[in-house]
């Protein structure tokens, strides 16, 4: 089998914020793709869970 090299730039974020780059990469290597991507749905539910249940609910 042929090893796949992944590269990819990064964005302005991502050089804006270093250490999110830095913390994006090492669970894109840690959790694969697909586990990456179910991650980053998770922490986006979460999030706007949140922000629905409290932050809305002030306003």
């Amino acid at each position: 089998m042929e090893k796949v090299k992944l590269s990819f730039e990064k964005k302005w974020l991502d050089r804006a914020i270093p250490l999110r780059f830095k913390i994006n990469y090492w669970l894109l290597k840690k959790l694969g793709l697909f586990g990456f991507a179910l991650f980053a749905f998770a922490w986006g539910f979460i999030l706007s869970v949140i922000i629905h249940k409290y932050i809305i609910k002030f306003l």
